[in-house]
């Protein structure tokens, strides 16, 4: 493969140039080896859309000695903990996850349990990469006196067509391949970057601490020519301060990589993970569900849904703009001018009171920030400024006054900061899916609505009528 990350091309193209697949599925071999594995995945959430290809694994929203403790007790391969560092300062996300690591190796020792930790991050690169994985690695190799032999990097997302190839990190996009420093995603106001080859990504986001000549490919040659053995000679190769690069392309590539991995592993080797949903789902021993009916999904209510919306990424503005197409909708706009001014009270109360009357008459409301980016006070999709104008959407949220039929949250923060403050929720069981790579989540009783179904709807996932759809199948109506 000469694929050029500077290059778009047409599926086509790309496919042509592919070497075909690993001949055997290795799938179901996988699961096996997962429910045999003594190692616990404990999958560290930067926003809480971790769960977009698993379902039947739970998520600690507020987590605690307690809480960490019960899910460490559990009996399943997995579990995630939320720790939403992408909405925070570099400084403030390091103090977060050292404290969660912490706790976690403490208890891991206390209790003998051993660990795989693994980041989960942004399918599109944006989080704070290298800080959170360096932080996690000092944390357990101090308390545990272990350590790690360098990091396995795979942003692969089937589910929203996230694939790598030729150490390039592509977005399919309307029948092209897009490598994706040339989408809206790398520029990104907080976590933008310049490169699509993961490995001279790595150098850049390491300021050239880890230099791109070091980064160890796991290329398609290796995985769909050599199979697991030759994923595992390459692992094998691997030494602290080491990056390697997983290129996949499917399901079956990524399956072949865990069987490399796990042989790896056998043999002596520990590795701390950056991944994004869909390595998740193979590590974790997830089989195959389809995806949530709407007579799964919404009470048995006249009220109308509510539907939050705070992602400010393009794709959401076309999907928000369709939603509002639809009948039996309500779009409540928050003026993010207004709730950066003193008059933020009165705007959040004017929309909360909006969004109040919709429900109780049967029609759905679409509670939205405002798409203008500029504002006087800087870029809405700033951290601080993002911040004031999610605080002021979880405001509103909390005081409709009417128990809504079904619940959507469109962005990750968004979705994150509705359910841990604006209803309570210290912990979630993951459903399923109610579109590929859109996750429900069945809320604790210790929420404001105990059992009720959310929808946690990325910001960057789904076709431009994905938000109407998923309405549609909330109502039963698809």
């Amino acid at each position: 493969m000469n694929f050029s990350e500077h290059t778009p091309l047409t599926r086509d193209e790309f496919d042509r140039a592919l070497p075909p697949l690993w001949p055997e599925d290795l799938s179901e071999t996988v699961r096996r080896r997962v429910r045999a594995c003594e190692r616990m995945l404990v999958v560290l959430d930067d926003d809480p859309t971790g769960g977009q290809a698993v379902h039947g694994l739970r998520e600690v929203l507020h987590w605690d000695k307690a809480l960490l403790e019960a899910q460490l007790a559990d009996r399943r391969n997995a579990f995630f903990a939320l720790t939403n560092t992408r909405s925070m300062s570099p400084a403030d996300a390091q103090t977060c996850i050292h404290n969660l690591a912490d706790q976690l190796a403490q208890i891991a020792e206390e209790i003998d349990q051993p660990l795989d930790l693994l980041v989960r991050g942004d399918s599109t690169l944006r989080g704070h990469f290298p800080l959170e994985l360096e932080t996690v690695r000092s944390a357990f190799e101090e308390r545990l006196g272990i350590r790690y032999d360098g990091v396995i990097l795979c942003p692969f997302f089937a589910e929203g067509g996230r694939v790598t190839a030729g150490d390039i990190h592509w977005v399919e996009e309307s029948d092209m391949m897009r490598p994706v420093a040339l989408t809206e995603f790398a520029r990104d106001t907080t976590f933008g970057y310049s490169r699509s080859h993961l490995a001279h990504w790595v150098e850049e986001k390491t300021g050239g601490a880890v230099r791109a000549s070091d980064v160890l490919s796991i290329s398609l040659e290796h995985i769909r020519q050599q199979g697991p053995q030759g994923v595992c000679d390459r692992l094998l190769q691997m030494k602290p301060g080491r990056v390697a690069v997983i290129n996949a392309l499917t399901y079956a590539d990524l399956a072949v990589c865990m069987m490399g991995l796990f042989d790896a592993q056998e043999r002596g080797k520990r590795f701390l993970f950056r991944t994004s949903a869909s390595f998740v789902k193979v590590r974790s021993g997830v089989d195959e569900r389809s995806l949530l009916r709407g007579s799964e999904l919404a009470q048995p209510s006249a009220q109308g849904g509510l539907v939050a919306v705070g992602s400010y990424v393009d794709k959401t503005t076309r999907q928000l703009e369709r939603l509002l197409q639809l009948e039996g909708v309500a779009g409540i706009e928050l003026g993010v001018e207004a709730v950066l001014e003193p008059e933020c009270e009165r705007e959040i109360a004017r929309v909360a009171q909006a969004a109040t009357a919709a429900i109780s008459t049967g029609i759905d409301a679409v509670i939205y920030t405002s798409r203008t980016r500029e504002t006087v006070h800087g870029k809405a999709g700033d951290l601080q400024i993002g911040k004031r104008v999610s605080a002021a959407l979880i405001e509103a949220v909390k005081r409709v006054a009417q128990t809504p039929r079904f619940l959507i949250a469109k962005g990750g923060i968004t979705s994150s900061d509705v359910a841990r403050i604006g209803l309570g929720a210290h912990s979630v069981e993951i459903l399923g899916q109610i579109l590929p790579g859109v996750p429900v989540w069945q809320l604790g009783p210790e929420s404001r609505f105990p059992g009720m179904c959310y929808v946690v709807f990325p910001g960057n996932v789904g076709a431009e009528d994905g938000l109407a759809e998923a309405v549609l199948r909330c109502r039963n109506a698809v």
